[in-house]
């Protein structure tokens, strides 16, 4: 989906029936913000990518995600694939933040301009922050 705003969900809040009721995510992805810490970039995030994206020359693999996108401006590409820690983001090889957006799944801001645009999943890094989070 190539949303063209993202509505804020605050950290801590439950997701319920209610925070979906309404939303049409062809037009709007929620962005889900692990901690407090977080808000204020996803609320920046928010306000500064409002265009279209237009995506091409989609590949899929196990544990990579790679697409062209072209936009006038900063644009959101929401993806539903689920938004476990590990999975990193590129756009022409310059890091790309992955926010958890639309409840369990990930979106991500690209910049204005033709990109390449790569997510990749570490599964070393799941484990890691798996580990982590015991």
């Amino acid at each position: 989906l190539t949303p063209t705003r993202a509505e804020v969900v605050s950290p801590g809040l439950p997701a319920t029936a209610a925070t979906f009721a309404g939303v049409d995510f062809a037009a709007t992805v929620l962005l889900f913000p692990d901690a407090t810490a977080q808000l204020p970039a996803a609320v920046a995030a928010a306000q500064r990518c409002r265009s279209k994206a237009r995506l091409s020359g989609v590949t899929y693999r196990n544990n990579t995600l790679a697409f062209d996108a072209i936009a006038d401006g900063p644009a959101w590409v929401a993806v539903s694939d689920v938004a476990f820690p590990g999975w990193r983001a590129w756009a022409d090889d310059q890091p790309v933040a992955i926010w958890r957006a639309n409840g369990p799944f990930r979106a991500l801001c690209v910049p204005a301009g033709a990109h390449r645009i790569r997510m990749e999943f570490s599964p070393l890094a799941f484990v890691r922050a798996a580990l982590a989070a015991r």
